[in-house]
């Protein structure tokens, strides 16, 4: 088995060369240009050990399937401290790229559908923007560091009493209107 191109990351990946050869792999290069460009783009403190490798394989319907790994050391604010927070990613990459074909290809209509988990199939494959879509997806949405504990805090005018997260809930007051009906029918 060989050893898979190196390319950099912002290299194309052309569809006509995937569907001449059966496949490309490929294990991405990323400059310290780029790398700022992600780390921005993902809103990171740091980014750092980033790696993408993977193959792209043409299906005999024209479909091109993506499987690969993505491997990064993200860092982020912690959502409630703000201290830095260090998560370590390694995940698969799986992604089926589809030909869409028009009414006058099928013969018929033809229908998208919004819940599929395909993607549209391009001209050429860009490794740049597959690896930050997948880096995102993957990424904390509320990083937090191990001890971090959130604040609680109230805050009313004076003399009144200030509202709590159960107060807070839509339906709250029901279960109490409910019993105060209830009292009214029994004859109380």
């Amino acid at each position: 088995m060989h050893q898979p191109p190196s390319l950099q990351i912002a290299d194309p990946i052309r569809l006509s060369d995937i569907r001449k050869t059966g496949e490309v792999r490929f294990e991405a290069q990323i400059k310290a240009a780029e790398l700022d460009a992600l780390r921005e783009l993902l809103e990171l403190l740091k980014l750092s050990k980033v790696t993408f490798s993977g193959v792209f394989e043409a299906e005999p319907n024209g479909d091109v399937i993506l499987t690969g790994k993505i491997g990064a050391t993200v860092v982020q604010p912690c959502s409630v401290t703000l201290e830095p927070v260090t998560t370590r990613i390694d995940s698969k990459v799986d992604r089926r790229f589809v030909v869409v074909t028009t009414p006058e290809d099928a013969g018929g209509e033809t229908e998208l559908k919004e819940d599929d988990p395909e993607d549209l199939l391009p001209e050429s494959f860009n490794l740049f923007d597959l690896l930050a879509e997948g880096l995102a997806l993957e990424i904390p949405l509320y990083p937090r560091i191990d001890d971090a504990e959130m604040i609680v805090s109230a805050v009313t005018e004076p003399g009144k009493s200030p509202m709590t997260d159960e107060e807070a809930k839509p339906f709250a007051g029901l279960a109490e209107l409910k019993d105060q009906l209830e009292k009214k029918g029994d004859g109380s």
